[in-house]
């Protein structure tokens, strides 16, 4: 799959790492691409929940659906912790019962920045 026919904006997320990354775009996701690393086990989650891999590192354009996919539950954990990097307080308390939801905080937490 091409990474430009996703539902944007995606949310990046590093191994190792707890703060994910929230792209707005295709043109930010190219102008983040040096920063990410090693691309190969970068997930990548679009608006509509589907997670992502790059398929090929060499060629960031290009991304195969993860199998299986992520569990609401992961993506929600993910989130607690990104917030909890981001300074934000009492994030156990944290809760969505959506996709959606994720994304409206993710957006929430880097409007905060």
């Amino acid at each position: 799959m091409n990474i430009q026919s996703l539902s944007w904006p995606v949310v990046v997320k590093q191994p190792q790492q707890d703060e994910l990354i929230y792209l707005e775009s295709m043109e930010c996701y190219q102008a983040q691409l040096d920063l990410l690393g090693e691309l190969e086990s970068v997930i990548v989650i679009d608006r509509q929940g589907t997670s992502y891999q790059v398929s090929n590192p060499d060629k960031a354009q290009f991304l195969q659906r993860c199998t299986p996919q992520l569990p609401f539950n992961t993506l929600l954990d993910w989130t607690r912790q990104h917030a909890s990097h981001a300074g934000q307080c009492c994030v156990s308390k944290l809760k969505a019962n959506n996709i959606q939801s994720l994304f409206e905080i993710i957006e929430f937490i880097e409007q905060e920045r």
